[in-house]
Order: C-alpha cells, then sequence, then structure tokens
C-alpha cells in the first residue's frame, strides 16, 4: 500500500472519530421532564477491519494436478477496509436528593456489540 493512502485513510478515520465519537454524542444535551432535568447518555461502538490479498502467476513449471488447478484461478489482488460507528442509547443522569444519579435504559436483546449492564 502507498504510504499516502496509508495517511489518507488514518486522516480520513481521525475524522470521523472526531465528528462522531465527540463528548455530546455521549451526554446528549440536558432536556426537562415536569420539574427534573435529565441529561441522555449513549455508548459509543467504534469497529473497524481491514484486509487484502494478491494471487501470483503460478510457476509454469509445476506439473501435475496442483499445477493445473494454479493455472486455472486467475491472477489478480483486492482489498477493503470498513469503519462503523454507532451511537447506543444506554441510559440518562438525573439528580435526586442533592446527588446525581444514572439510570439504566432496558436493552433488547437483538442490539448489535452491546453487552448487557
Amino acid at each position: 500500500m502507498d504510504p499516502k493512502d496509508i495517511t489518507a485513510l488514518a486522516k480520513e478515520v481521525a475524522r470521523t472519530l472526531q465528528v462522531e465519537g465527540n463528548v455530546r454524542t455521549i451526554f446528549g444535551d440536558p432536556v426537562t421532564l415536569d420539574s427534573r432535568k435529565v441529561i441522555p447518555v449513549s455508548a459509543v461502538l467504534i469497529t473497524m477491519g481491514g484486509g487484502g490479498g494478491y494471487r501470483t502467476p503460478p510457476d509454469p513449471a509445476e506439473g501435475g494436478f496442483v499445477g493445473r488447478v494454479k493455472r486455472m484461478i486467475p491472477v489478480g489482488a483486492g482489498g477493503g477496509f470498513k469503519l462503523d460507528v454507532k451511537v447506543i442509547p444506554v441510559g440518562y443522569l438525573h439528580e435526586e436528593d442533592g446527588r446525581v444519579q444514572f439510570c439504566a435504559i432496558p436493552m433488547p436483546l437483538e442490539v448489535p456489540g452491546r453487552k448487557r449492564i
């Protein structure tokens, strides 16, 4: 991989984290419900992965069944990268009797990547 491509990729990852993973993403703006202020709390799940590979031309001198199979498989290269950012609500903060308390939001089992609290 060209070093310029790696630099561009690193800059894109950093930009995405700055935009998607800031404090306002985790702690939302306070909301007033009745006479109580609550602050929504979320978790940010960041996953990334990538890979690539190539196949070189087979050795023409290689004979037998293995040599024939290798000559049938095309020569080429490929690769890819994925960055995924998910924001998942986990609860809210509120004040009660002069103390700040966290209340968890019950979560469904089908939320991928989130562990039960």
